[in-house]
């Protein structure tokens, strides 16, 4: 059964957090939002799903060193609002890179064998 889960992001007023959160393997993300000041997560998950898998996200405050999201490709998920405005998180899933190059490759062997 498909239904949709909130994962909150409880170390949020850590400068430069980088939380990992279990989702089942195909969760896709619908949104972020602040919800009685935490971050949170939305996302779409499969509940038949066995296998889970650790997603990467990155909290970064406006004014932040986006160099410091150095393990994997940033994918922009939101902006949240915490602490009556006075904070700002822009929140990132870290992609790694390998996964990329993974799919890109089975992408590759597809066409070759599609002929």
């Amino acid at each position: 059964m498909e239904t949709i889960y909130k994962y909150e992001l409880h170390n949020a007023f850590k400068v430069d957090a980088f939380p990992k959160i279990s989702m089942p393997k195909d969760a896709q993300i619908l949104k972020v939002e602040s919800v009685r000041n935490i971050a949170c997560i939305y996302a779409v998950v499969n509940t038949d799903e066995q296998q889970n898998v650790i997603r990467d996200f990155c909290l970064l405050p406006t004014g932040g060193d986006m160099s410091a999201m150095k393990d994997g490709t940033p994918v922009y998920l939101g902006t949240v609002s915490l602490n009556n405005d006075l904070l700002m998180l822009h929140i990132f899933e870290l992609v790694k890179e390998l996964e990329n190059d993974n799919q890109e490759n089975h992408q590759d062997n597809t066409e070759l064998f599609s002929e």
